[in-house]
């Protein structure tokens, strides 16, 4: 599909803010493993991280977007890195 057929697509796509959740989170701190009761987009806004959706590891940096399905266990820990190893996160 080409992108201005997304475009088209996304244009019609009904998406509702149910709730808006904001959390700072300091060097080297972990967060306790949360359950998403809904689908949720996860938004980094500075730094970065290494982010855990269920049994997947992602890297995160500024910007960075990501989604987690309903019922996906999401825990994150900040590293605050200017660049993060290659090899995966075991």
């Amino acid at each position: 599909m080409k992108l201005n057929d997304h475009i088209l697509l996304w244009n019609h796509v009904f998406i509702q803010v149910m709730d808006v959740r904001h959390k700072k989170i300091e060097k080297g701190e972990e967060l306790r493993t949360y359950r998403l009761p809904v689908s949720a987009f996860l938004y980094a806004v500075r730094g970065s991280a290494r982010v855990r959706l269920d049994k997947s590891i992602h890297r995160v940096e500024r910007f960075h977007v990501l989604h987690g399905g309903k019922g996906k266990s999401f825990s994150e820990s900040v590293c605050f890195c200017t660049s993060l190893p290659a090899a995966p996160v075991r």
